[in-house]
């Protein structure tokens, strides 16, 4: 009988506890950054509007690379805004940068997000500006949740043809 009152006792204040957490409304993972991640990555190519996808990574020329970044999380909160900061490279399959930006967007990086969710973003490089030559490269990027401390990276794989 003992263990039936103490069973009914434990049960009683989980849901008192539940009905607490229900009734104030606490997320336990809002604006948390063990959420930050990089659901998708994908390459574009401006041409009429909208932007179209490249699914083999292969660039003419002259063409801008456009690094599509979707379903990046949830970036913790300060003031009602949070912060991200981006690091980009380009480098040879064999790991020589040819061209990196560390904290490219700095203080532009604070923003109001919706529920501290960022859902896409993009990063262009003009590699005739940069003086990168045709060939096959890696694009890296890193984003970061200044506030929270957490990171994601991604790393995709493209050609420049002659």
């Amino acid at each position: 009988m003992k263990e039936v009152k103490a069973f009914y006792r434990n049960t009683s204040l989980f849901f008192t506890i539940l009905a607490i957490i229900t009734l104030f409304g606490f997320d336990m993972v809002e604006g948390s950054s063990s959420d930050l991640s990089i659901g998708k990555a994908s390459f574009l190519k401006m041409g009429p509007p909208p932007p179209s996808p490249v699914k083999e990574g292969v660039f003419a020329k002259g063409e801008q690379v456009i690094l599509f970044l979707e379903n990046i999380g949830t970036f913790k909160e300060a003031n009602g805004e949070c912060w991200y900061d981006i690091d980009f490279s380009v480098e040879t399959p064999e790991g020589e940068s040819v061209f990196s930006k560390e904290g490219y967007l700095g203080d532009y990086g604070k923003d109001k997000l919706p529920n501290g969710i960022l859902k896409r973003y993009n990063i262009t490089v003009n590699p005739e500006l940069l003086g990168i030559k045709p060939g096959d490269y890696v694009f890296k990027a890193t984003i970061y949740d200044k506030i929270g401390g957490g990171k994601a990276s991604v790393s995709k794989k493209f050609t420049i043809q002659n």
